[in-house]
C-alpha cells in the first residue's frame, strides 16, 4: 500500500532524510514527485497519491480529513520510522500535513523535523473558514468550475474540457467536501508539536493568517513571502527553485 500512496521517482534507500508532499484539492502527485530529480542526492522525495486519482482513480476519495489521516498514517508508518523526514503541503495539503504530523505525535511519539505549509491560514484561524458565500457543496458544476478558475493552479484546457472535468470533479468535490468540514481547536495546555513550523505564501494571494501557524508548535517558527497568487509556485519556475530550497533547507537544518 505504501507504494500506491506515495510516488517516488526517484528511489533513494540511502538518503539521510526524505521529504513528504501533501497534494492540494483535487491534485495528483507528479508535480511533486519530479522534485526528486531536483533536490540533493541525499534527499528522496515521496509525493502523496490520494484515493480516486492517478492509479487510485477506482478507489471512492476520501470525504473525512480523519480517514484520510489515518490512512496515511498507518500505511506510511515504517518510512516515517525508517529516517528523518519533512512535510510539506500546499493549501489543503497543508492542513492534512498537519494532521498527520499530530496523529503522529500523539500516536507514536514522533514528529517531521520541519513542517512547511503553503497557501493557508493556520488550523485553529478564525479565517480557516474564508471561503466563497457559497459553499461549494451548494455550488453546480458550472460555478464551482468557474470558481476553480478563480483560484488558478488547474490549467485552463482542463477546465474547459466537460469529458476531462467529469473524470475530475468527484476527487475536487471530495477534497472541498474535506475543508469545509474541517475544524480544529487549539488545546488550553497549548501547541502540541515542537517541530519547526515555516510557511510560505503568495504576496497576490488571499490575506491569510499565517502569523497564527506559530501557535501549534513550541519550535521555531519563520515565513517567507514569494510574488504570486495562491498557487505561486505553479509555471514560475524562479519561485518554484526558490521554495523547494526553503523545503530541502529544512531537511539540513
Amino acid at each position: 500500500m505504501a507504494d500506491k500512496l506515495a510516488n517516488c521517482m526517484r528511489v533513494n534507500p540511502d538518503a539521510a532524510c526524505r521529504i513528504f508532499c501533501f497534494p492540494w484539492a483535487g491534485g495528483g502527485s507528479i508535480f511533486y514527485a519530479k522534485w526528486g530529480s531536483k533536490v540533493p542526492a541525499d534527499i528522496e522525495v515521496c509525493s502523496l497519491r490520494y484515493p480516486g486519482r492517478e492509479n487510485r482513480f477506482r478507489e471512492q476519495s476520501y470525504t473525512s480529513q480523519t480517514a484520510l489521516v489515518n490512512d496515511i498514517t498507518t500505511n506510511l508508518l515504517p518510512l516515517f520510522k525508517e529516517k528523518p523526514f519533512v512535510f510539506f503541503g500546499h493549501s489543503l495539503g497543508a492542513v492534512v500535513s498537519f494532521e498527520v504530523a499530530r496523529n503522529l505525535k500523539e500516536m507514536y511519539g514522533i514528529e517531521p523535523k520541519h513542517l512547511v505549509v503553503s497557501g493557508a491560514n493556520a488550523p485553529h484561524s478564525v479565517k480557516w473558514k474564508d471561503h466563497p458565500a457559497r459553499s461549494c457543496s451548494q455550488m453546480g458544476d458550472d460555478e464551482f468550475i468557474a470558481y476553480l478558475g478563480k483560484l488558478g493552479g488547474t490549467p485552463k484546457e482542463v477546465l474547459q474540457n466537460r469529458e476531462m472535468m467529469k473524470i475530475f470533479l468527484p476527487s475536487l468535490r471530495a477534497d472541498y467536501g474535506i475543508i469545509e468540514k474541517y475544524e480544529y481547536t487549539l488545546p488550553e495546555s497549548g501547541s502540541q508539536l515542537i517541530c519547526p513550523v515555516s510557511v510560505v505564501n503568495g504576496s497576490e494571494d488571499r490575506a491569510k493568517d499565517i502569523d497564527a501557524w506559530s501557535e501549534v508548535t513550541t519550535g521555531p517558527f519563520k515565513k517567507q513571502i514569494l510574488p504570486g497568487g495562491h498557487f505561486h509556485f505553479i509555471g514560475n519556475s524562479a519561485n518554484e527553485e526558490q521554495l523547494l530550497k526553503f523545503i530541502t533547507d529544512s531537511c539540513i537544518n
